[in-house]
């Protein structure tokens, strides 16, 4: 979850990295990873909160 979250903040910055050279087309493609990114973070946060981490209690449900 992290690791995708991390993934959305570097992408968003390359987005404005990206606009301040003029280059639109190259930041809206950033923005675009950037939000699967997110949308991914947002289901590990769900998947984790309604599963156990631990394999063998993740199994059992």
């Amino acid at each position: 979850m992290q690791a995708e979250l991390s993934g959305a903040g570097m992408y968003f910055s390359l987005a404005r990295l990206a606009k301040e050279h003029k280059l639109n087309d190259v930041a809206e493609k950033f923005i675009e990873l950037a939000n699967e990114h997110a949308q991914m973070t947002s289901f590990y946060a769900e998947f984790c909160g309604r599963y156990p981490l631990e394999e063998h209690k993740f199994w059992q449900n």
